[in-house]
């Protein structure tokens, strides 16, 4: 009985050990363009179970961390992180085949959070946005980007725009005196149109600034931004020539 017990614990192990598979590769650039041992920049360490399942380290040549996967085959599939050289997470999502999928998260070299990218089941980005210290999520690649007023040709929406900043803008006499007389303000379109958080980015003298402060309190709603249909944050940047 004892004889059989160990004869099949014997099988069992040596069978898990033919399923256990360590191998590694060689990488030049990126995790695309195999290479050899003598021409490489990254090199993973595979360690594949069942049906090629198992996890990948990959490292610089300097012996850093470059990047960790969960993989089947060779491909990635399932969760992935990226490291910066001095080992702090600069990317962080999930992939299907070597595609990114849903929402990857970028980070500083300090671990800051930096932006978002979003991707389709066919790894194609669709969606990228930032947030802000407020915690709004405000999208600079999305559906459709926001635009002024009603309409929804791009060109006619700037015509309107720079109308309605000409007829409202009030000149003031140190404007005569400047060199260059230009203002740029940086504001979000909030998913109701509204504009909040205005900040000038580019200053000449303060009284240009008061009065583009002005004019973009009195603008009326803009088209918000959407992303799958909803309404949501984007950001715009304007410059004010006097």
């Amino acid at each position: 009985m004892h004889k059989v017990f160990y004869l099949i614990l014997i099988l069992f192990l040596t069978q898990t050990v033919k399923s256990q598979t360590t191998d590694t590769v060689y990488f030049k650039d990126n995790l695309h363009n195999k290479t050899s041992i003598e021409d490489y920049t990254i090199s993973g360490i595979r360690n594949y179970g069942e049906k090629g399942k198992g996890i990948t380290t990959y490292f610089r040549k300097d012996g850093s961390a470059y990047a960790t996967f969960n993989e089947k085959k060779g491909k990635r599939t399932g969760k992935g992180t990226f490291y910066h050289e001095n080992g702090v997470i600069s990317r962080s999502g999930s992939f299907k085949k070597d595609r990114p999928i849903g929402v990857h998260d970028y980070f500083d070299i300090t671990a800051v959070y930096i932006r978002s990218e979003v991707y389709n089941a066919r790894g194609k980005i669709i969606a990228e946005y930032y947030k802000t210290a407020s915690g709004k999520k405000v999208y600079t690649i999305c559906d459709r980007l926001s635009s002024f007023g009603k309409s929804r040709k791009e060109t006619k929406a700037f015509a309107r725009m720079g109308v309605f900043i000409d007829e409202n803008l009030i000149h003031p006499p140190i404007a005569k005196d400047l060199d260059e007389a230009i203002v740029t303000v940086a504001f979000l379109i909030a998913p109701d149109g509204s504009i909040e958080e205005l900040e000038i980015v580019q200053s000449i003298h303060p009284a240009l600034n008061d009065e583009v402060i002005a004019v973009m309190k009195k603008m009326p709603n803009w088209r918000p931004a959407k992303f799958k249909g909803t309404a949501v944050y984007s950001e715009f940047s304007i410059t004010v020539n006097f």
